[in-house]
């Protein structure tokens, strides 16, 4: 068994008021796979990041939990693998109207397949 887990950090989002956005991606290969046949990681975090942008069928204030339930299941059918885990750290912003008196980092976490759990190191840096 084979698995890949990378990380984008502090990533800006056109969404939800322009969150920054941590995004922690692991995937196990197929058990089928040849080595060379691995998919390119770079590859992986493109397809990632591109998804993340608001597209004409997702609206910018998309529920992050709807945003990384697709992402999950786009990269699971775009590359060959058996899992997928991504969790997706929501950076807050200020509101004047908001009750928080305290920074809160949210998260979304997305499990397709057969895959381990992500161990996911602290939060936003500044």
């Amino acid at each position: 068994m084979q698995e890949f887990q990378f990380q984008v950090i502090n990533h800006q989002t056109p969404r939800q008021e322009g969150r920054k956005i941590n995004l922690f991606l692991r995937y196990r290969y197929r058990q089928d796979l040849a080595t060379t046949e691995y998919p390119d990681w770079a590859k992986v975090h493109t397809a990632a990041v591109k998804f993340l942008r608001v597209r004409p069928s997702q609206p910018q204030d998309e529920y992050w939990e709807v945003l990384n339930e697709g992402l999950v299941r786009d990269l699971y059918s775009s590359f060959p693998l058996m899992g997928v885990v991504s969790q997706l750290q929501v950076q807050s912003v200020e509101h004047p109207k908001s009750q928080e008196t305290k920074p809160v980092i949210y998260s979304s976490i997305t499990i397709l397949g057969e895959v381990s759990p992500i161990v996911t190191p602290q939060g936003f840096r500044k």
